[in-house]
């Protein structure tokens, strides 16, 4: 077994219908010969390039998968957008809802991303997938912004007082807590009670783990570089948000005894619950820093709330037929943000889990892959071009394995 992280962007201008850890060992689905099929539409033709753009993006994605033409095709809605007798009235009709701009803040993403006619149990997808199609409208149409950065000015915040991390793993709070007494006790199975039977997360979290040592080390017998490793999976100011916590408690990774734990963790018996008063223990212990009145500060951010999703800029896009972006954060699918159908949504099995926040995946043995019905767009696109590429943002956790694959598109 081995692991990976992959994201925050995986962009496959043709696709690879599966993304697996680096074993050899993992299956995969056979998929047949499959082709497309003819659009059907006999009216008038585009009349201008942006039209044409409008067409291919966006009127054919939402007509082909049968979105919105109850209302907006012929009627009852006054707005006929996905009009099968004539793209360049659809277009007339769909212009003053796009903001070919800035996609995001369409009226079309507003209304989906609000739950109106939202065709997927997630609404930020449907929103997703409206805001892709906008995009793409635009990218065809040299509207080069479209995938531009948006710079959003953020909200202003004072600096307030903080916790920082004790300078060493067997430094006391105020309570007597250190890192080594309290969250290191279970990492390494020797907390009273025992909160291990069997093994534990020096299996795979240790540098001396046999037979595969998998990074973070954060289960060292050496407890200062556990420390250290353990660090960003700890949140000491909301203990219960703590990547150890909601990984016991919300995925059920390698819990100890045959009592996860829910998240957010009711009690303190459960695996999720221990590791839980654990780290809020060790927090307690650590009085929080002031800020000095004799500085001169600005205001401050949150990388939770405030970041900005990096957006593809003046990066080669209008042949991308499949995107994964990973941003929903949740959940047994990784949705396929093209808006080309069909949706080549990605099927999480087996070891996997998304990063802290969304956009990746990380990897330990599982697979995310696409069904061979999903997969066939893959074929029709590669067929009609006899060529694609792939891209994916990967960061290996070892750099020990060699001949192992990552992405596939495959038929076996």
């Amino acid at each position: 077994m081995s692991t990976f992280r992959i994201g925050n962007l995986l962009s496959l201008f043709a696709l690879a219908f599966l993304l697996s850890a680096c074993d050899s060992s993992v299956g995969t689905s056979s998929n047949p010969d499959l082709g497309g099929d003819d659009s059907g539409y006999t009216g008038p033709s585009a009349r201008t390039e942006a039209i044409r753009s409008f067409e291919l993006n966006f009127w054919k994605p939402l007509r082909d998968q049968g979105l919105c033409v109850q209302c907006h095709e012929n009627g009852p809605a006054p707005s006929l957008f996905v009009n099968n007798g004539d793209v360049n009235m659809a277009y007339s009709e769909a212009i003053g809802n796009a903001n070919l701009q800035d996609p995001p803040n369409s009226e079309f993403v507003n209304r989906v991303g609000g739950g109106h006619n939202c065709w997927l149990t997630d609404l930020n997808q449907c929103a997703n997938l409206m805001t892709t199609m906008i995009q793409n409208w635009a990218s065809g149409a040299n509207v080069n912004s479209a995938r531009l950065i948006t710079l959003v000015p953020p909200t202003h915040r004072p600096p307030g007082e903080a916790k920082s991390f004790p300078p060493t793993a067997t430094t006391p709070g105020n309570n007597g807590a250190t890192f080594a007494n309290t969250v290191h006790e279970i990492l390494i199975g020797t907390a009273t009670p025992p909160p291990i039977t069997g093994n534990n997360c020096q299996g795979c979290h240790e540098e001396t783990a046999n037979p595969l040592p998998i990074a973070p080390f954060f289960a060292n017998d050496d407890v200062n570089s556990a420390y250290e490793a353990a660090k960003s999976k700890m949140n000491i100011d909301d203990p219960v948000s703590s990547r150890f916590v909601v990984r016991l408690g919300s995925e059920f990774h390698n819990c100890w005894t045959t009592d996860c734990g829910t998240y957010p963790p009711v009690g303190t018996t459960s695996d999720a619950g221990r590791m839980m008063q654990a780290i809020q223990t060790f927090a307690d212990g650590i009085q929080p820093t002031p800020v000095d009145t004799n500085l001169l500060t600005s205001m401050a951010l949150t990388i939770a709330t405030d970041g900005i999703v990096a957006a593809g800029g003046l990066r080669h896009e209008s042949n991308q037929f499949a995107l994964w972006e990973f941003a929903t954060g949740t959940g047994p699918t990784a949705f396929d943000d093209s808006a080309i159908p069909p949706a080549m949504d990605l099927a999480l099995l087996g070891a996997v889990s998304w990063l802290p926040g969304g956009y990746g995946l990380e990897f330990s043995g599982g697979q995310a892959q696409a069904t061979t019905g999903d997969s066939s767009k893959a074929h029709t696109f590669i067929q009609s071009t006899g060529e694609y590429a792939i891209e994916a943002w990967v960061i290996p956790a070892n750099v020990t394995q060699e001949d192992a694959n990552i992405v596939s598109y495959s038929g076996g």
